[in-house]
């Protein structure tokens, strides 16, 4: 089993669990966190200078992801404060919009950090991921499904 498909699993049962744990407004923050933190990675200034420490292009791109990754997880603190949304009261509806959100998270998770690397580390590392990635526009329609999604879980 190739390493990204092993990634995924992995990703989407800790999701799965920290969304049964922490809640639906932690998953409904953290799909909202995903652009807002690549709209500020592409106006952040310092980019440049940060990536320059990386020695080799790989270690660049492990800058890059690094980056994203803390400008993910400031702007979902920030949105998580806002957001407050429980899930169903029976074990079941929890189970079941848990497993939606996780999969939607998942998905746009993995489609987003991917956008950002360099498609040859994706070609070289990730060779799943680079078939994903080749349908024109996946990103946008990754972003328009999981807001569709939320428009029925949240539609109660």
């Amino acid at each position: 089993m190739p390493f990204d498909v092993i990634l995924i699993i992995v990703i989407l049962g800790i999701l799965f669990g920290a969304l049964l744990y922490f809640g639906k407004s932690a998953g409904i923050s953290l799909i909202f966190s995903l652009p807002i933190a690549g709209f500020v990675y592409n106006i952040f200034p310092y980019t440049d200078n940060l990536l320059a420490y990386g020695k080799t292009p790989a270690e660049s791109e492990w800058l890059k992801v690094a980056l994203l990754v803390i400008l993910i997880i400031l702007s979902y603190l920030i949105i998580r404060r806002a957001v407050s949304v429980v899930f169903s009261w029976s074990s079941l509806g929890r189970a079941t919009e848990a497993t939606v959100l996780s999969l939607i998270i998942t998905g746009l998770l993995v489609t987003y950090l991917a956008s950002f690397i360099n498609p040859d580390i994706v070609t070289e590392y990730f060779p799943v991921l680079k078939q994903l990635l080749t349908i024109p526009n996946i990103l946008f329609w990754w972003f328009v499904g999981s807001m569709l999604a939320l428009f029925f879980i949240l539609n109660k």
